[in-house]
């Protein structure tokens, strides 16, 4: 019998039985390859995973070979010399 180790239904990211949720405009694999699985955990946009409604960590995306806390990014601010 061949035993399904890893799976995306929609949302649902499942590794070796346990769940969580993810971003639809994520892959599971980038987003495995930069971050830690949290059981449980919803993988929000805001750049935070959440258990029970709560803040547990953040999570990080690839920019150019650059692990970037993606929200970070919408605060820039450009300075011309």
């Amino acid at each position: 019998m061949e035993e399904t180790v890893f799976s995306r239904e929609g949302s649902i990211l499942t590794i070796a039985g346990m769940q969580a949720e993810i971003p639809s405009d994520t892959t599971a694999l980038s987003l495995l390859f930069n971050n830690k699985f949290i059981s449980g955990g919803k993988y929000e946009n805001d750049g935070y995973i959440y258990v029970d409604n709560k803040p547990v960590r953040k999570w990080f995306k690839n920019v150019e070979n650059v692990k970037v806390w993606f929200p970070i990014l919408e605060d820039l601010t450009y300075s011309r010399d």
